[in-house]
């Protein structure tokens, strides 16, 4: 059996360390390239890892086959069990069947997490009936969340490691500048601060009570292109989602505050205001599937719909695809007039193109992403000269 021979190569290094460790001279370089080439040999003909394996009975972030035969000729386990209770100081009682053990925290057990999971399936449907109120304004064909897999997830964001942060720094950067309280220089004096600035011998001029200053509050929606036509560049695509979405995270302390959504002709739920960016969601943009036609203005109109009706002083829609709409008649008007609508509204509307100029020809803010410093420094200087004229009107 594979496992077993590998579990004998194991073996033979362990053996070789504990002669070492006897002060026998063994070539550890040699062996160890021996037993690498040897494990190396039987797992080659298995192909590529495709899976993070996860414990049964666990989350289900994506498909994973390892312990699929597992415990199918699993010998009896009283004698452990037995013995494990004795070494840790108790001892097991004496019962007809051993199952009536633990079935009481078994039976808890499984309605906590039946009752889970119907909690989660009737709060997935609460959202997935509220976004179902736009699609009447939409030809999207359904409305759903996309299939878990976290390990796609993981493989995408290699592929842009580091950018969330360094585009978070000067996302976070941005918004310091705009929220910066000038200290005051005339009003009602401090008695404190003049005591200490007496007492220490050092002239003072900023004294005075500071008057309360109201930071500006933010709105996000992120929607991310997962048509047919991004098929081509569509994990590095996914790769930039990713970016956005966690520099999102670490910048609105409110998760209510931002929303991510992904569109073909259909509209996933990624992450919805009411949800915090959990494991959940980042698998869910790990199972998006590149398929389908390419709706863009209709998932502007629901998202634009959605962050006009909320109250933040300052709301803002990214949207990340290649730039080619396609699906029924006059999309492209219809798209133009649905960021000018948007626009209107004093909504910020940023497209960021994969790797491609196209969405310059509907987006007034845009940026084209062809590298993780395009990201930083295109997006991230687009943002911050927006957000700031914005603030400013």
């Amino acid at each position: 059996m594979l496992t077993d021979q590998i579990v004998s190569e194991l073996t033979k290094l362990k053996d070789n360390f504990l002669d070492e460790l006897g002060n026998n001279k063994v070539a550890l370089e040699k062996t160890f390239e021996d037993n690498y080439n040897q494990i190396l040999g039987l797992l080659d003909p298995l192909g590529p890892f495709l899976e993070a394996p996860s414990l049964r009975h666990t989350e289900s972030l994506g498909p994973c086959s390892v312990y699929t035969d597992f415990g199918l000729n699993t010998p009896p386990f009283e004698e452990y069990f037995s013995s494990s209770l004795t070494l840790l100081g108790s001892k097991m009682q004496s019962v007809d069947n051993i199952d009536k053990l633990w079935r009481p925290e078994q039976d808890s057990e499984a309605l906590q997490a039946f009752n889970s999971d119907q909690y989660q399936k009737q709060r997935e449907a609460k959202i997935l009936s509220k976004i179902e109120q736009c699609l009447s304004i939409t030809q999207f064909k359904s409305v759903s969340f996309p299939e878990e897999d976290y390990t796609q997830y993981l493989r995408a964001r290699n592929l842009v490691q580091g950018a969330s942060r360094r585009l978070l720094d000067i996302l976070r950067s941005a918004f310091n500048f705009l929220d910066e309280d000038p200290r005051q220089e005339m009003g009602q004096l401090d008695l404190a601060a003049v005591i200490q600035s007496l007492a220490s011998n050092k002239p003072a001029t900023d004294v005075f009570v500071l008057d309360e200053y109201l930071k500006p509050s933010f709105a996000w929606s992120i929607l991310f292109d997962v048509s047919n036509s991004m098929q081509v560049k569509g994990e590095y695509g996914r790769a930039l989602a990713i970016a956005v979405a966690e520099a999102a995270k670490e910048l609105m302390l409110d998760a209510t505050s931002w929303t991510f959504f992904a569109f073909s002709d259909k509209l996933y739920v990624l992450k919805d205001s009411s949800e915090s960016y959990s494991k959940r969601v980042r698998a869910r943009i790990g199972g998006l599937r590149f398929e389908g036609l390419t709706f863009i203005p209709d998932a502007i109109l629901v998202a634009g719909k959605m962050l006009a009706k909320r109250f933040e002083e300052q709301r803002c829609l990214i949207v990340i695809s290649d730039g080619w709409p396609y699906g029924y008649d006059e999309m492209p008007l219809v798209l133009k007039k649905s960021v000018e609508s948007l626009l209107n509204k004093g909504v910020i509307v940023i497209g960021i193109g994969v790797e491609t100029d196209q969405m310059g020809k509907y987006f007034k803010l845009h940026s084209s992403i062809y590298t993780q410093k395009d990201l930083i420094k295109k997006f991230g200087a687009l943002y911050a000269n927006a957000s700031e004229k914005a603030l400013e009107t």
